[in-house]
């Protein structure tokens, strides 16, 4: 619904005080402004998806995560956060993420060029965690996922397909510290026989492998 717009979230903030669910997928006009009337307003708020919202700033993420200096107090209930394809949005997001939205339960950040492993670092401290997408987030690499790993991250479902920077040594890093794995996603990746060879032995729980297109 391409004539969304901020007006338009002030008027559902204004008058559906008990929304649980948003769905904004290619609202396109929405900004950062728009988060902030959402913080005001949606307190009850546990699933919100912005996917293709380009205008969406890292300030509006903060705006949600109740870090406004404009005291809105955020959608601190969120569980289910949908920011794929969300350009402008940098690992300073996933800081202000981590800081407030404690119960979230999974993040889509698939195709956030600007995503690094700096950003992964941030949400292995999120206790709650359990599904983090990072489809096509092209800088994030074998580090990243380190931090994951080391940062005590609970994910059970992660998918890093297209992530070329991701290789044989984040196979290691997963096997040693996110061995609540039961969905794991490597299409395209630079990953090897070696690779998985190790990451086998410990992931028990696994469920679901995709290792489709992975020319090695």
């Amino acid at each position: 619904c391409k004539q969304v717009t901020d007006s338009s979230l002030g008027r559902i903030t204004q008058f559906l005080k008990n929304l649980e669910a948003l769905e904004l997928g290619g609202c396109s006009y929405i900004t950062s402004t728009g988060l902030l009337l959402l913080a005001w307003g949606l307190r009850r708020l546990k699933m919100l998806n912005l996917r293709s919202c380009r205008q969406v700033s890292d300030q509006g993420i903060g705006h949600l995560c109740g870090l406004s200096p404009n005291s809105a107090h955020g959608t601190l209930q969120l569980k289910h956060l949908g920011l794929q394809d969300c350009q402008k949005l940098t690992d300073t997001a996933l800081k202000h993420i981590s800081i407030g939205l404690s119960q979230l339960e999974s993040i889509n950040l698939s195709f956030c060029g600007s995503i690094t492993d700096t950003g992964l670092r941030f949400l292995s401290k999120m206790l709650c965690l359990r599904e983090l997408n990072l489809r096509s987030c092209d800088n994030v690499s074998d580090i990243g996922i380190g931090f994951l790993a080391e940062g005590g991250s609970r994910i059970t479902t992660l998918d890093v397909s297209f992530c070329e920077r991701i290789g044989d040594q984040a196979l290691v890093h997963i096997s040693q510290g996110l061995c609540h794995l039961k969905s794991l996603s490597l299409s395209a990746c630079n990953i090897s026989d070696e690779g998985i060879n190790k990451m086998v032995r410990s992931l028990h729980d696994l469920h679901t492998l995709n290792i489709g297109q992975c020319t090695r």
